[in-house]
């Protein structure tokens, strides 16, 4: 693009030219856009009143140069596609935008009204049992404080999609026996991780939002161990469950039975609770037997995702973690083979109820630190003694172990099925089994 500058030729630059265009509609005023505006004759005057004034304007810009016809710069002005082409088309385009913001407002505050309503119902459901069927009036109030954090953040997440993105959390409802089903297409093998199966292939791997998931088979001597490790995000992700929900020898399935059932991830085989009928069974909060034994020992899981020890006894229920009602889970078998990291040297690691002396299969729940993090171990024939497994467990950096029920019954499951080889020909019935489920909710 040339002009006379001086009896000389310059070229605009393209910065130049842009800058121009710029004033050519920023001298429009806003009220020229009122959509409430009728289009007459005025629009003519208006619209040349104000390329007038646009010409003034480039000329002050450019003191010493010629006006050159408008052709010299209409191709840079057709090269600005969203600017409409005329004053009514630009008064109909500015309505159209007020209109459109001013409906995504008003959804806005229709998703937060819904958010406000939804803890106000639930405000009033949770305290009449309607929401949760729980035994414990305190523990109803920390599975309310939950539930609130948890739902109301999940409501406020979808209502301000919108403008602004909040995480969402997710937890399971104590009452359902079956949770949420795994996607299936998450079911890998994971090559070259840090955890290695004995014999070089990949491990299995399962991973969403809130559960990942690890399992891999090493061999130690003469044993092969099976291992699975586990993350969480939310303690309700714990679960155990007992054939029809009670305890008796009357009601036993097969491990990996009960396992399809519930939806879990990953499992194992618990304490066979009703092989005795001693040993204090709690399950979601709830008090199953309260039948106690002074020798054994137990373990229970906590409303922080974190496993502890104690003895079976009815001191249990004066307990301040019991009073409470920070305990979920419970588990009778026994005996608590790492705590802080250190092997408890106890009498129980001599323990009746589990031939603790004696070459046999072995079972536990383990947990690292505090941070729901966890580890299941099976391990298959010819086995060990319960002090050299309890030495295995505590090389693998766990806080915490305690011991299950091994022989025929220690059974860790996985993607719908055993994963290791269960002792003495295969499975067994057993009353229960506990698992961790994924939270993320099925479509």
């Amino acid at each position: 693009m040339y002009r006379k500058h001086n009896n000389k030729n310059r070229i605009m630059s393209d910065e130049q030219a842009e800058e121009l265009i710029k004033s050519l509609y920023d001298n429009y005023s806003d009220s020229d856009f009122d959509y409430n505006y009728n289009d007459n004759d005025s629009d003519i005057n208006n619209y040349n009143e104000t390329a007038a004034t646009n010409e003034s304007s480039y000329s002050a810009y450019y003191p010493d140069e010629e006006i050159a016809d408008a052709s010299d710069y209409a191709e840079k002005i057709s090269e600005i596609p969203s600017q409409p082409s005329s004053l009514s088309q630009r008064k109909t385009a500015v309505k159209k935008e007020t209109v459109k913001k001013e409906a995504s407002r008003q959804s806005v505050f229709a998703k937060i009204s819904l958010l406000v309503v939804s803890i106000i119902l639930s405000s009033w459901l949770l305290p009449s049992g309607n929401v949760m069927n729980l035994q414990s009036a305190s523990q109803v109030s920390k599975d309310r404080s939950s539930f609130f954090i948890t739902s109301s953040g999940n409501l406020l997440s979808d209502a301000l999609s919108d403008i602004h993105s909040i995480p969402r959390q997710y937890i399971l409802d104590m009452s359902d026996v079956q949770t949420p089903q795994p996607d299936s297409e998450k079911f890998i093998k994971l090559e070259n991780d840090e955890r290695q199966n004995y014999d070089g292939k990949p491990i299995d791997y399962y991973k969403d939002d809130t559960i990942e998931v690890k399992c891999w088979r090493e061999k130690r001597g003469d044993n092969f161990f099976n291992f699975a490790e586990i993350w969480i995000v939310h303690p309700s992700q714990l679960r155990r469950t007992l054939v029809d929900n009670v305890i008796s020898k009357k009601h036993l399935d097969m491990p990996s039975n009960i396992f399809k059932r519930t939806n879990g991830v990953v499992g194992m085989s618990a304490d066979y609770a009703a092989y005795r009928d001693v040993g204090i069974i709690m399950q979601y909060g709830e008090v199953v037997r309260k039948k106690t034994s002074p020798i054994m020992e137990d373990a229970y899981y906590d409303i922080n995702g974190n496993l502890s020890g104690f003895d079976d006894s009815p001191s249990f229920f004066e307990s301040e973690v019991f009073k409470k009602g920070e305990v979920i889970h419970t588990f009778s078998f026994g005996p608590v083979l790492v705590d802080d990291y250190k092997i408890k040297e106890s009498k129980k690691l001599d323990y009746y109820i589990c031939q603790a002396s004696s070459i046999y299969t072995r079972a536990a729940i383990c947990q690292f630190d505090y941070d729901k993090h966890y580890l299941l171990c099976v391990v298959e024939e010819p086995g060990l003694n319960l002090r050299q497994f309890a030495a295995e467990l505590q090389s693998m950096g766990v806080r915490f172990a305690y011991n299950l029920d091994g022989g025929q019954t220690g059974t860790l499951l996985y993607n719908n099925r055993a994963f290791n080889k269960p002792a003495y020909g295969g499975q067994r019935e057993v009353s229960d089994i506990l698992y961790f489920a994924t939270a993320v909710p099925n479509e």
